[in-house]
């Protein structure tokens, strides 16, 4: 905003008054601001990618290429990606059910040889409502 200020002859606390007084032309300026962001992205980036201009020449441009890229555009070209999950996943099963999958878990695995105790053991956990809650394997 400052350089912006300058151009037209007025100091950038003066454009900073006039957005709080008028927020209708504060929300244009916001607009144009975003859109010349975006061509600019655009423009670093097709020299970026087309090898165009310095690029060939000096290893250190395409960095920089890619640093103001991702200060232009971080929703773009952000090292990083945040990813939000919500909800959750609920699944039940019988009681017969469980006992059979740790019969057959329990026939997988290696027998017990003589005098030594079973492998896998399971128990089935009852909540407060008397149905099984919880699976134990040990």
């Amino acid at each position: 905003m400052v350089s912006a200020a300058a151009q037209i002859g007025y100091s950038h606390a003066t454009l900073y008054d006039w957005g709080r007084t008028h927020p209708e032309w504060w929300l244009e300026v916001a607009e144009a601001r975003a859109e010349g962001k975006r061509r600019r992205a655009a423009e670093l980036s097709g020299v970026l990618f087309t090898g165009a201009g310095k690029a060939d020449e000096d290893p250190r441009y395409t960095t920089q290429l890619i640093f103001a890229l991702k200060n232009l555009s971080p929703e773009d070209y952000s090292d990083r990606h945040d990813v939000n999950v919500s909800g959750g996943i609920q699944h039940e099963h019988q009681a017969e059910d469980v006992e059979r999958l740790l019969d057959d878990l329990a026939a997988q695995l290696p027998g017990p040889g003589p005098g030594e105790q079973s492998v896998l053991e399971g128990r089935i956990v009852a909540g407060e409502d008397g149905e099984a809650d919880t699976v134990v394997i040990e």
